[in-house]
C-alpha cells in the first residue's frame, strides 16, 4: 500500500456512509450496472482471493521470502475490495512504523501486507472471491489487455467468476460501448458457466470449460501441466 493510496483509503473513509473501498486501476471497468454492483455487496464483508503460497518463481522470492515477520505470511491481488472495518485495520497496522517495516523490503507490498494484516479477522466476513477478473494466462508479468473486439467475452467470463470489475481494457470505453459489451456479455455462453470456478476434472475438462485460457511455459516449467490448470482455476487456501 503506497502513500497514495493511504491517502485514497482515508478519504473515502472519511465520509461515513462509505460502507466498502475497492482498490482500481484506470483500465478497469465494471461488469454490472451500479444497481447490481450494489446488491452484490455484503455488510462489513470483504472480497479477498487469499493464498498462502507463492503462485511463481517472482511471488516466492520477491514476497513471501522478503517478508521480515514471524508467523504466517498471505497474498492476494492488488485490486482488492475491503469493507470499512477491514479497511480501518489496514490503516491502523500500516501506522505503526514496527509493523510496516516488516514488509518494507517486499515487492508490490500491498498484495502481501493487506491480507496479512487482516487475518485475525473471522473468516466469515471475507469472500473468497476475486473483485476484479484480470486474465494472466498470457503472461506472468503483465496481464492480458482486452481489446474492443474481445471485449464482450472477456466481460462475460468476469461475470461468469463473480468479479465486479474487468481488468485491462486500456482504449477508452464510453458508456454506449459499455453497454454494447454488457448486452453481448449477457448472451455469450461464459456468462452462464458457473459462478466460481470448481478446479476439478481433467486437463481437457478444464480446456473445454475454459476454450480462452493457456498455461505459460513460465508455469510449466514449475507444476505439472493438470497442476497448473487447477492452481489457476481454483482459490487456494
Amino acid at each position: 500500500m503506497c502513500i497514495r493510496d493511504r491517502a485514497l483509503v482515508r478519504a473515502a473513509l472519511a465520509a461515513p456512509s462509505v460502507t466498502h473501498v475497492q482498490f482500481l486501476s484506470e483500465t478497469c471497468i465494471p461488469v454490472h450496472t451500479l444497481s447490481d454492483t450494489l446488491s452484490c455487496l455484503q455488510e462489513d464483508t470483504s472480497w479477498l482471493d487469499v493464498m498462502d503460497r507463492p503462485n511463481n518463481g517472482y511471488s516466492a522470492l520477491r514476497q513471501f521470502s522478503r517478508v521480515q515477520r514471524p508467523g504466517r505470511v498471505l497474498k492476494c491481488d492488488q485490486w482488492t475490495l475491503l469493507a470499512r472495518p477491514h479497511a480501518q485495520r489496514v490503516l491502523h497496522i500500516y501506522d505503526q512504523d514496527l509493523a510496516l517495516a516488516q514488509f518494507r523490503h517486499v515487492q508490490a507490498a500491498d498484495e502481501i501486507f493487506v491480507p496479512t494484516a487482516l487475518q485475525p479477522q473471522p473468516v466469515d466476513r471475507v469472500r473468497p472471491v476475486k473483485a476484479v477478473y484480470v486474465d494472466w494466462s498470457i503472461s506472468c508479468k503483465h496481464p492480458r489487455e482486452f481489446t474492443h473486439a474481445e471485449g464482450p467475452a472477456a466481460l462475460a467470463r468476469a461475470r461468469a467468476l463473480g468479479a465486479l470489475f474487468l481488468r485491462k481494457v486500456p482504449d477508452a470505453l464510453d458508456a454506449a460501448a459499455w453497454h454494447k459489451w454488457l448486452f453481448l456479455a449477457r448472451t455469450a455462453p461464459a456468462a452462464q458457466g458457473p459462478a466460481k470456478p470448481t478446479g476439478t476434472g481433467t486437463v481437457e475438462d478444464l480446456r473445454r470449460r475454459y476454450p480462452h485460457d493457456t498455461i505459460t511455459p513460465y508455469f510449466e516449467r514449475i507444476w505439472p501441466e493438470q497442476e497448473c490448470w487447477r492452481y489457476v482455476h481454483t482459490s487456494y487456501k
